[in-house]
């Protein structure tokens, strides 16, 4: 079983529109959305939730009962996060847990709360598990970690020969736990002078985690200098090009059918450059396996 992740330098590069894609093409797969700060791929993939689940986190809170305001909480909090009137701001908590540990009347707890939502249930493509964070949450990385592992635990039950994950953008925590572990990274960057900087930084945090990673060039006909950069680069650092997608308006057409555009509009130029990418995909994982 095989864990596929289509990650992406920031977000509206295409990358949920061509892990959509992956997920139509597999047929035998688990699909999991793991940008739980903005996940959208149940959209296109029609799921319906079968089981859904609270996720929690702790946090602290001031008992002003205990309190004396004595200001050493406040004092040594290096991120503001304690008012004037003695309470603990969520927004700028980073729960490191400092304040419980310093204050001298015991008036700091931990408490556990619900700062978001895991679900599965089906979809047009196979099961499908996502999740949400609430704004301003952390623990992003743990979600991210929590849905990864039901996902490979429905694959193991249902026999899928492996999981398909749109991931979420950027190289910050949710994106390492999404990458970690897995068996290829596909980062989909569009050809301007930001996205070769960022998929510069996938590639450096790809090969710190030691991760397989594959470019897909998306809107690659908008600059086709900087396109040819995007190829002189990954060929520079021995990454491979799975594909050049044109734009292609089928692209808005087929989301408001909540459709993929390899569904939508089989015979474009970009529903066939994502079939060609597919099967680049499925050889350098058969490849993986040869030379494992």
């Amino acid at each position: 079983m095989k864990e596929l992740i289509v990650t992406g330098g920031k977000g509206g590069c295409g990358k949920t529109t061509v892990a959509a894609s992956f997920a139509y093409l597999a047929k035998n797969c688990v699909v999991a959305d793991c940008d739980v700060d903005s996940p959208n791929l149940g959209i296109v993939a029609q799921s319906q939730v079968t089981k859904r689940e609270s996720f929690l986190a702790k946090h602290f809170e001031i008992d002003n009962n205990k309190c004396t305001n004595c200001g050493l909480c406040r004092e040594k909090c290096a991120f503001n996060a304690i008012n004037k009137d003695f309470q603990i701001v969520p927004l700028l908590c980073e729960s490191c847990g400092l304040c419980m540990a310093i204050c001298p009347q015991d008036a700091i707890r931990e408490i556990e709360g619900v700062i978001g939502h895991w679900k599965i249930g089906t979809s047009r493509f196979g099961p499908f598990l996502d999740a949400y964070l609430q704004p301003g949450a952390e623990n992003s990385g743990k979600l991210v970690t929590l849905i990864r592992k039901k996902a490979q635990e429905k694959a193991e039950e249902c026999g899928a020969d492996g999981i398909v994950i749109d991931g979420p953008p950027g190289t910050g925590c949710p994106v390492i736990a999404s990458i970690t572990g897995t068996d290829l990274a596909i980062a989909v960057v569009e050809p301007s002078l930001s996205g070769i900087h960022d998929v510069g930084r996938i590639i450096e945090l790809t090969s710190t985690l030691k991760t397989p990673i594959a470019i897909v060039i998306n809107k690659a006909d908008i600059s086709r200098k900087n396109t040819s950069d995007l190829i002189a680069f990954a060929k520079e650092n021995d990454i491979p090009i799975l594909g050049e997608l044109p734009y292609d308006k089928n692209v808005n057409t087929a989301q408001s059918h909540r459709e993929t555009v390899v569904e939508y509009a089989p015979e474009s130029i970009l529903s066939i450059e994502l079939k060609m990418a597919w099967n680049k995909i499925l050889d350098l994982l058969a490849r993986q396996n040869d030379e494992a």
